[in-house]
């Protein structure tokens, strides 16, 4: 999502009180690791964005390349040139660059699963571009269009089996502590899940599947919590039901489930369920670079710096 920032070791390191006045650091002197033609502006950014320089007493730290320059990474350490969106190909059933400025969520693969951006902040900073800010009290987005399927069916956009082997990818920035759920798929809105991924006491990722009424929940136990932007990756495979959870394109977890096409669904829910009775699990951060696959893609397709 975000184009970031990288860096800059000043010294001596400027500790000015009240990051959020009109006072700046004076050093604003371009560092070796910025990009060439960028320029360096100290500036006091909101911490839960992740590009912060102020420490916890909201204290001036150190600079940072200015990040509508075109800067390449921040104090989160994610240095390098801005990543690419990803790309459109025959394996992508939905792609949301969640770039949207205005109140439709635009999908760009070409199956037309767009939806209304009604809650949610838009122009955001994101890890790729802008982003989408959901709040954890009520924001989130509904998308439908989805034709009750198993494997043998096709989604609108004539893909067969289209979430039965798949992957799901997203870049996400978040520092709440509560549960939330960044995508589910369910039936209807009122019985079980298809597939869901979230962050379970707000940063810890799972991904929960059901198969022929049988419920598998596969959790991480490293957190991500930290304001950062982070790669989440979660891999099915239909035949043998395994299941993988990728962070920053390191294979973190796996488990499986009984195998077979996944349960039936009509609708996604993104920021929370759609599950009527199960509505008050709310995501609180931001989301950003939506893609999910019909395949089981490998990490050198996840576009990491």
């Amino acid at each position: 999502m975000r184009k970031w920032l990288m860096l800059l070791l000043v010294a001596p390191v400027l500790i000015l009180a009240g990051c959020g006045g009109d006072s700046t650091p004076s050093d604003n002197t371009p560092g070796a690791n910025c990009e060439t033609g960028t320029t360096s502006v100290c500036k006091c950014i909101d911490l839960k964005l992740g590009t912060t320089i102020c420490n916890e007493n909201h204290e001036w730290g150190p600079c940072v390349c200015n990040p509508d320059a075109g800067g390449g990474g921040d104090t989160c350490g994610d240095g390098g040139p801005p990543l690419e969106p990803y790309t459109t190909d025959n394996n992508t059933v939905v792609l949301w660059h969640m770039d949207d400025t205005g109140n439709t969520l635009t999908d760009s693969s070409g199956h037309g699963y767009n939806a209304e951006i009604n809650g949610p902040k838009t122009g955001v900073q994101g890890r790729i571009g802008k982003g989408l800010q959901f709040d954890g009290v009520n924001d989130m987005i509904l998308v439908s269009g989805f034709d009750t399927q198993g494997d043998a069916g096709t989604v609108d956009g004539g893909i067969t089996g289209a979430f039965d082997t798949l992957t799901i990818e997203c870049w996400v920035s978040t520092t709440a502590t509560h549960s939330g759920v960044l995508l589910d798929r369910d039936e209807d809105g009122t019985v079980s899940e298809v597939w869901q991924v979230g962050l379970g006491g707000g940063k810890f990722p799972y991904f929960a599947t059901e198969v022929n009424q049988v419920e598998d929940w596969l959790q991480s136990s490293t957190p991500i919590n930290d304001g950062c932007f982070h790669h989440l990756a979660f891999t099915r495979d239909e035949t043998s039901g395994q299941k993988k959870i990728y962070i920053d394109g390191k294979l973190d977890t796996t488990g499986e489930d009984n195998g077979g096409p996944v349960s039936n669904g009509k609708g996604i829910g993104i920021g929370n369920t759609r599950r009527v009775d199960l509505a008050d699990q709310f995501f609180e951060g931001i989301l950003d670079e939506i893609r999910l696959s019909n395949k089981i893609r490998d990490v050198s397709e996840f576009h990491l710096p």
